[in-house]
């Protein structure tokens, strides 16, 4: 009778191990899984970002900024659209940080330090006008904690002025004058 105890015991014990090593296979394929859509992710993101820049040169970016800086009302529509690529740009990163941050593969020292980040350099008029454009083609957790942000600040979007799609045809008009 012994003999058949310790055999159940021993089928029970290898049994148990493959069970155990079965759980570990499986989270190991998960946190693999994970890692693979955060790389995905960040390379869709880079993707992304290239393509947002290739809308505009660095000169035009340049003179935007100057012009923000001394006249924001005169700035001409490839400007604004510079403006607005930037501002996008800075979102896609401050997503991509967000996105390894809730996905585990970022820790909280580092998340805190993004967000600080973030915080300075999302609380501009401009940003914070583009982002009220386009705050629903954004991931839902990174938009709720982007309107939080902006909600806590005094930032107005409207201290952002810039010209709208509409003044496409006069900057055209304009320049086939020169």
């Amino acid at each position: 009778m012994q003999r058949y105890a310790w055999e159940w015991l021993a089928k029970a014990g290898a049994a148990a191990g493959v069970i155990i090593s079965l759980g570990m296979v499986a989270y190991e394929m998960k946190q693999a899984r994970e890692l693979a859509m955060a790389e995905l992710y960040l390379e869709r993101s880079a993707h992304i970002s290239e393509v947002v820049s290739a809308r505009y040169t660095t000169d035009t970016l340049e003179q935007a900024f100057l012009q923000a800086a001394k006249d924001p009302q005169r700035i001409s529509y490839p400007q604004a659209r510079a403006l607005d690529g930037n501002a996008e740009r800075l979102l896609i990163y401050a997503e991509s940080m967000h996105f390894l941050h809730i996905s585990g593969l970022s820790s909280d020292e580092e998340w805190l330090a993004n967000k600080t980040y973030v915080e300075d350099v999302i609380l501009h008029p401009c940003i914070v006008r583009f982002w009220g454009n386009t705050k629903n083609s954004w991931r839902e957790s990174f938009a709720l904690e982007i309107d939080d942000l902006i909600e806590s600040s005094e930032i107005n979007a409207g201290d952002c002025e810039t010209p709208g799609r509409d003044d496409l045809e006069n900057d055209l008009r304009v320049a086939a004058e020169r």
